[in-house]
């Protein structure tokens, strides 16, 4: 399915495929538009899928691995990083998806997606950031689904509120209403974050009504990240993740740029898997026999000690497998996942969509803002992504990094790679 970076004004798909900012480009295509963005260009074409089902399998190694020219052509890019201003908050961005590799099915299709949206719901310092991880069967479809539809309901609803608060302020001052959403109310934390509840459950339930999506046994994650007011709000649906980087308290900000900012990492999300006590709690009561595969098929004892937390919260699974949800009479649907976006039947046995929100004011401190799939977060922690991060002074630089980390380990532990994706963005807060 690839991740391409949209727009929900104009509901365009913009795939860009080639190298960072750094390095050189292919001649555009003849509809391809460009669009200058403080000083950065950026190449936008209409969405094209990828060419997953070609006739020849990728060429490996000796070591069944791809070759580096295949790792190339999975890989999904900005073509330079964007600024924005964001009230008094500059903040750069890039992004960048790699997909996996799966020796039994080559021509998998990237199941992961993203989406970066400014000005969002019409106001000039909103801006929307989103990871989809698509699953199952139909994964790709249900990611696809939710990174089209998730920010046109947030949109539909934040302009609904704004203009039924900009409505009433009017009306007791006895003005006359005015469209001009740059001077409407902004929205508080609460509203926002009902808000975002809201648009996720409608998603939930326009993805099970859609004729084009098969989400029995499929659906996606979403981690998303919304600016507004001087906030970050992040609704996590899943196991996508949202980690801040912040400038350690008392430490001097180096000159050189090559030397890493002496930053914490500061998790903003929290996994919704069972091996999260209160998550565990909840499915059983509505139903779930919680257990590995290898507990399931008899393997290994029954017994819950999967987790424990490191030092930033963090669950450690133990065991090296994951437990799953299973229905109590049979043995699916084996989702490794609390919460999500699709995934009907699972929904008889306790998976939800409804996202957890938590919402933080931008500091001068806050320095890095990382939204990521799985992918990156399986063998890799959220500090070791903020110090890749810290090293580069351009968010593109970032995510090629993290792309290249995250897929050396998954060659260290495993025989295949998930599908990669990630969201890197610099903060810049003046007082």
């Amino acid at each position: 399915m690839g991740c391409q970076f949209s727009s929900v004004d104009d509901d365009r798909d913009m795939a860009i495929v080639g190298r960072s900012s750094h390095n050189s480009f292919s001649a555009p295509l003849k509809k391809d538009r460009y669009r200058s963005i403080s000083g950065h260009t950026t190449r936008e074409k209409k969405y094209q899928p990828e060419k997953n089902n070609d006739n020849e399998p990728p060429e490996l190694d000796k070591n069944g691995h791809l070759i580096p020219n295949e790792v190339e052509k999975r890989i999904v890019r900005m073509l330079s990083s964007k600024i924005n201003q964001i009230g008094n908050v500059t903040i750069r961005h890039a992004a960048s998806s790699q997909r996996g590799f799966y020796p039994e099915d080559v021509h998998k299709p990237n199941q992961d997606s993203y989406s970066i949206d400014n000005k969002f719901a019409g106001a000039c310092d909103n801006s929307f950031f989103a990871v989809y991880d698509g699953h199952g069967d139909d994964g790709h479809t249900c990611a696809r689904f939710a990174k089209k539809k998730l920010p046109m309901l947030m949109t539909k609803y934040m302009r609904q509120l704004r203009i039924s608060e900009a409505q009433n302020l009017a009306r007791n001052k006895g003005e006359k209403f005015v469209w001009k959403p740059d001077d409407w109310p902004n929205l508080n934390r609460q509203q926002c974050e009902e808000i975002s509840k809201r648009a996720h459950l409608k998603c939930n339930e326009e993805i099970h009504d859609s004729d084009g999506v098969l989400d029995a046994f499929s659906g996606t994650t979403s981690c998303s990240a919304l600016f507004h007011s001087g906030r970050i709000m992040i609704s996590n649906v899943g196991d996508s993740r949202a980690i801040l980087g912040k400038k350690v308290e008392g430490s001097a900000i180096p000159q050189a740029p090559s030397t890493p900012l002496p930053l914490r990492a500061i998790p903003l999300s929290r996994d919704q898997t069972p091996i999260r006590r209160d998550e565990l709690e909840r499915v059983k009561e509505c139903g779930a026999r919680v257990m590995t595969f290898d507990q399931l098929t008899g393997d290994s004892p029954i017994d819950e000690d999967w987790v424990e937390e490191n030092d930033q919260g963090e669950n450690i699974n133990l065991e090296g497998t994951m437990p799953r949800l299973w229905f109590k009479d049979a043995q699916n649907p084996g989702t490794a996942f609390t919460r999500s976006i699709g995934d009907s039947r699972g929904e008889k046995i306790g998976v939800i969509a409804e996202p957890e929100c938590i919402s933080v004011e931008i500091t001068k401190d806050d320095r890095i803002l990382v939204i990521a799939s799985d992918g990156v977060f399986e063998f890799l922690t959220n500090q070791e992504v903020i110090d890749i991060c810290a090293k580069f002074d351009d968010p593109c630089h970032a995510c090629e990094d993290i792309l290249a980390a995250s897929y050396k380990k998954w060659l260290q532990y495993e025989n295949r790679t998930d599908d990669i994706t990630v969201i890197v963005i610099y903060l810049d807060k003046k007082e």
